[in-house]
């Protein structure tokens, strides 16, 4: 009797025509499979018909063939890792010499070395995927910095603004766009940080000295105009407290003097011409 032919390839190749093609029972129930180096018994199905016995040792062997391909197929598509894809083919190595089914194993093993080739294809995939991710981090890095170091640079500049309202505001989206930014090596983004909130500190404590005073200063007008202080007295450049107060950052003293004025900005006669865009109240 002739040896079967291998099928090469793959797995499904193995399963191309009738693996039961391969096996045969005895007159006394035994179940044989034919491979290359001869026949050998594989099991026996008792209280089983031939037919049945052999469809039994069959589905064994349809059951690994499909293992087989399912590995090959995850490695290809890149749903198993390499490391996994390389214990999996040890085992299934391991199934085809041991398993006893009926099939073309010889077309089996090959199909379980050739997905080797698959493992060692996606093992330099991921280590390529990670040399590009580690690649990425590092520019991301090199371009926090730089950015980082334009956010340190404009809150140093912006520091001693007594633009109080913008410059907080713009000191926030600084803050904001800070923390958007990925890590970069510790001691570096420790200084820059430092130099940051150095920056902000600054700002904020002379914001707050600021309007500190002008809270004393109203509190002085007050006392000053309760005690009888003259309301429309002009200094020497022609100008009374109203006029005075005109400028940008004085709105409580503006709103005290018009509150003992009796007047608003609507109906008030000013004569201070070079003042700022007036304070609505």
């Amino acid at each position: 009797m002739n040896n079967p032919t291998p099928i090469p390839q793959s797995a499904a190749a193995a399963l191309v025509g009738d693996p039961a093609s391969f096996g045969r029972v005895d007159e006394s129930g035994v179940v044989y499979v034919r491979t290359l180096d001869g026949e050998r018994a594989v099991g026996s199905y008792p209280g089983k018909s031939n037919e049945e016995a052999l469809a039994y040792f069959v589905r064994k062997f349809e059951v690994l063939a499909s293992e087989v391909a399912l590995t090959a197929d995850r490695l290809r598509n890149g749903a198993m890792l390499a490391e996994d894809g390389e214990e999996a083919i040890k085992k299934l190595r391991q199934q085809v010499e041991t398993i006893n089914a009926v099939g073309n194993l010889e077309a089996l093993k090959i199909a379980v070395e050739n997905i080797s080739p698959l493992a060692q294809a996606r093992r330099e995939a991921e280590a390529a995927r990670k040399a590009a991710a580690a690649a990425a981090k590092a520019e991301a890095k090199i371009m926090a910095a730089a950015e980082k170091e334009k956010i340190v640079a404009e809150a140093e500049t912006l520091a001693d603004s007594d633009s109080w309202k913008s410059t907080g505001d713009r000191l926030k989206v600084l803050l904001d766009d800070w923390k958007k930014l990925a890590r970069i090596d510790k001691p570096a983004d420790e200084a820059l940080w430092k130099r940051f909130s150095a920056a902000r500190n600054h700002f904020d404590r002379r914001r707050r000295t600021h309007f500190a005073t002008l809270h004393k200063q109203n509190e002085a007008v007050i006392t000053l105009l309760s005690n009888g202080a003259k309301l429309y007295e002009k200094n020497l450049m022609q100008q009374t407290p109203i006029d005075v107060a005109l400028k940008p950052g004085h709105d409580e003293v503006l709103k005290t003097l018009l509150s003992f004025s009796g007047m608003t900005l609507s109906n008030a006669k000013f004569s201070f011409v070079n003042c700022d865009v007036p304070v609505v109240i």
